[in-house]
């Protein structure tokens, strides 16, 4: 019985750049740091181009095609539109109105039934938002990241829109005041007209509004993480912002008797809480609190080189800091650090992302922070 030898070639698999960055983004990361360049070739401290304008497509917004008129195609209160690096996004901000004192809200069966009754008032304050969302107002997004297909929002878009919501309404960027609806009354004067009464000629309204403000943000090309591009749209769209004056619409009605006889002799009255379609006051925001957002990516580099006089080979390690991360690499870093500044000195959050848990050095941080407020000190004025 003979042996017969086979001979086994290995062909080697050759991968493009972009392929070897899915593949193995942390080794196609090091490469390039290693060789002092990023896959996008700016450099470690450079940020991407940024084009912000307004959206021009909110209702309020003048159509000079149409004699200056206003947009009558749109429900939109506010628009922006952004475009940092190769990724685009526009947001459109839209609102609804709701009372005050919404018996639901407070009603006991409601609460049972959504697992928040709690024996301790310290305890329900904090789960309820406490004296938080009693002085600051929010906005409620929804992140939609084109990508050719339809469905639900998938966790990156959920999570996005629950740290928009956050950064809102802990940055106190907007007074709650600022929401509440100063509620006129349409009514008939003695010689037949429409007028609208407002202030203390409308002592019969007891009810207080108030404004809920949503934000849709459609994101295009998306080249990696998004939060500070979305957090620069919401801010600009909040700017151009334009909330209808509302009047409460007074109608007159006939009492039935439960035969359904009309009673001529009875009248009630009903309200219709209706918008207006042209006039409007600006939504205002408090200006110390208009941030830039920066993020940041933090890569522990492993370098080897041999010592003097010795054939040893040694083995350094150096932390290198990367802003405004792009590509699928650098979005694989795990260790980042998010500032949102005003670009004066001041800082409404800093958020630290220790990945595996890894170590990040103080000098990190610093600098940091230190670009932070430079960035924030230069794109603060555009938005």
């Amino acid at each position: 019985m003979s042996e017969t030898e086979t001979n086994v070639q290995l062909k080697a698999t050759i991968f493009s750049p972009s392929e070897l960055a899915l593949i193995a983004p942390d080794l196609t990361l090091g490469k390039y740091l290693q060789a002092g360049y990023r896959p996008s070739m700016r450099k470690f401290d450079e940020f991407k181009p940024v084009i912000i304008s307004k959206g021009g497509i909110s209702r309020y917004d003048k159509d000079e095609s149409v004699n200056n008129s206003i947009n009558w195609s749109t429900t939109a209160l506010g628009s922006s539109s952004v475009k940092i690096g190769g990724t685009s996004t526009i947001c459109t901000i839209s609102a609804g109105i709701v009372e005050d004192d919404f018996e639901a809200i407070n009603d006991y069966r409601m609460r049972l039934d959504a697992d928040i009754i709690v024996a301790d008032e310290e305890e329900e304050k904090e789960i309820l938002g406490g004296d938080l969302l009693a002085t600051n107002g929010a906005v409620y997004p929804v992140v939609q990241i084109a990508k050719g297909s339809t469905g639900p929002p998938n966790t990156e878009e959920i999570e996005l829109g629950e740290k928009l919501y956050e950064a809102i309404l802990h940055s106190g960027l907007i007074d709650r005041n600022e929401l509440k609806v100063d509620v006129g009354l349409q009514s008939v004067d003695e010689n037949g007209e429409q007028v609208i009464l407002k202030g203390e000629d409308v002592g019969a309204i007891s009810k207080k509004f108030s404004f809920v403000l949503n934000a849709r943000i459609q994101v295009f090309g998306r080249t990696g993480p998004l939060f500070d591009q979305c957090y620069a749209s919401l801010i600009k769209a909040l700017k151009d912002t334009k909330l209808p004056d509302v009047y409460l619409n007074e109608r007159e009605s006939s009492l039935r008797t439960r035969g359904g006889k009309k009673n001529a002799n009875v009248n009630i009255q009903s309200f219709d809480l209706v918008c207006d379609p042209i006039k409007f006051r600006e939504l205002k925001l408090r200006t110390d609190r208009i941030c830039w957002s920066s993020t940041f990516g933090i890569v522990d580099l492993e370098t080897e080189h041999e010592t003097d006089g010795d054939e040893k080979m040694e083995v350094t390690n150096e932390s290198i800091l990367l802003a405004d991360l792009e590509g699928d690499a650098e979005d694989s870093i795990s260790k980042r650090i998010s500032v949102l500044s005003n670009g004066d000195g001041h800082f409404t959050s800093i958020t630290i992302e220790k990945g595996n848990g890894e170590r990040i050095t103080k000098r990190s941080i610093q600098e940091a922070l230190r670009l932070a407020e430079l960035r924030g000190n230069d794109m603060v004025k555009h938005l």
